[in-house]
């Protein structure tokens, strides 16, 4: 066997490992977190191009995204990602997480009157997917991971519930399906579970159908946070806005002990909801 040959089987042979220690590290983390890290440690190789790397790098890439305006959360999670691609190829990891200024965007809310024209634009001109997934933000205020993460599994169409799995630490739960949404629910497909990207997609397209104009950072979130607001301005105790919205409670002895029945929770909330009535009109 030629020289050459055994100098790239001792290559192969040596890269192997590697890749599946890497693989294997990631094993435990969601498919999308997997994603997330695997194109940061895409982005770091792309940055600088070199066989090893040590901390020096690593601070330097940092300094680097900061200058480029990417989020303090971003740049944690390169921090995590990078933890990770050191071990997996056996290098010291000695980088410390910087002390990073909070730089991440608050998304907007959109204006009511906005989510009106959405709605009713949809209504007439949407299709049947997008009227769904409207109709679940507009309800219930889910975040884009939220819908993307619905299987046929998590309705009750005997009972008419819908069991919410959350993200950012919020408090999963069952809620009831108001009779305005519930013939559009109950005619979808929940089996084909979309892509965070695709769920994002949808809302650009139900923009376009209102001609609205869009600012950046406005997404599906900019609808949660309308529809807080306004449950608050209709008279709503915070507490309940707190569990209907499913945001992760804070630490007081009362919401600790606060153990709402949810069908009568989510009634209170219907009857003060400010987008139900234009599912009506559909």
């Amino acid at each position: 066997m030629a020289l050459t040959q055994l100098i790239e089987r001792a290559k192969k042979i040596q890269e192997k490992p590697k890749d599946n220690r890497l693989d294997l590290l990631l094993s435990d983390k969601k498919k999308e977190t997997k994603s997330v890290y695997l194109c940061q440690i895409n982005k770091f190789h792309s940055w600088k191009k070199k066989i090893t790397y040590d901390k020096w790098d690593v601070l330097k890439f940092f300094k680097y995204l900061q200058e480029e305006g990417y989020s303090s959360a971003y740049i944690r999670g390169a921090y995590w990602a990078l933890k990770l691609y050191f071990e997996s190829e056996g290098w010291s990891w000695e980088a410390k997480l910087p002390k990073i200024e909070n730089t991440q965007i608050i998304k907007p809310a959109l204006p009511k009157e906005d989510i009106i024209k959405i709605i009713l634009a949809t209504n007439t001109r949407g299709t049947a997917e997008e009227k769904v997934y409207l109709a679940l933000s507009t309800t219930y205020g889910l975040r884009r991971a939220e819908m993307a993460n619905l299987n046929q599994v998590d309705f009750d169409f005997e009972e008419n519930t819908i069991f919410i799995r959350t993200k950012k630490g919020g408090t999963p739960r069952k809620h009831f399906i108001p009779s305005q949404i519930l013939n559009l629910l109950c005619q979808h497909d929940f089996s084909r579970v979309p892509s965070t990207s695709y769920i994002s997609l949808l809302f650009k397209r139900i923009s376009g159908l209102a001609q609205l104009k869009i600012e950046g950072g406005t997404s599906w979130h900019g609808i949660r946070h309308r529809l807080n607001i306004e449950l608050i301005e209709a008279g709503l105790p915070e507490i309940t806005v707190l569990s209907f919205l499913r945001w992760k409670y804070r630490q007081s002895m009362a919401q600790y002990y606060y153990t709402p029945d949810l069908r009568d929770l989510d009634e209170q909330v219907f009857r003060v909801h400010p987008f139900l009535k234009y599912y009506n009109e559909a």
